[in-house]
């Protein structure tokens, strides 16, 4: 396994709910860990929501083999550059546990 082609060093995020400034519990996004990851883009899609056109981004990351990301990754987000990729699938197509492919899509406006 080449460790240079995982060059992004990203954020793995969930949702949880926690206090605000005025004590009110609200839901936001904590940073669980890091990463560092390969980013591989896939393309994308356009819709039309409420007269504004959006984009839906889908990108492929790969990262080293991690256990809690394999058995809980849907529900979590990548957030890396200012831009966060919504987890839909990790997968570990080899089953080798060396490697995990995380498909992801970022909505941008």
């Amino acid at each position: 396994m080449n460790s240079a082609k995982y060059r992004h060093r990203v954020d793995i995020q969930n949702k949880e709910s926690v206090r605000n400034d005025d004590g009110e519990w609200i839901d936001d996004w904590v940073l669980d860990y890091k990463l560092w990851a390969r980013k591989l883009e896939n393309g994308g899609d356009e819709y039309f929501n409420a007269k504004a056109v959006n984009a839906v981004r889908t990108v492929v990351w790969e990262v080293r083999y991690n256990k809690p990301l394999h058995q809980n990754g849907e529900g979590k987000r990548i957030y890396y550059d200012g831009q966060s990729y919504e987890i839909k699938n990790v997968s570990d197509k080899t089953g080798l546990r060396k490697e995990l492919e995380i498909t992801t899509e970022a909505v941008i406006s």
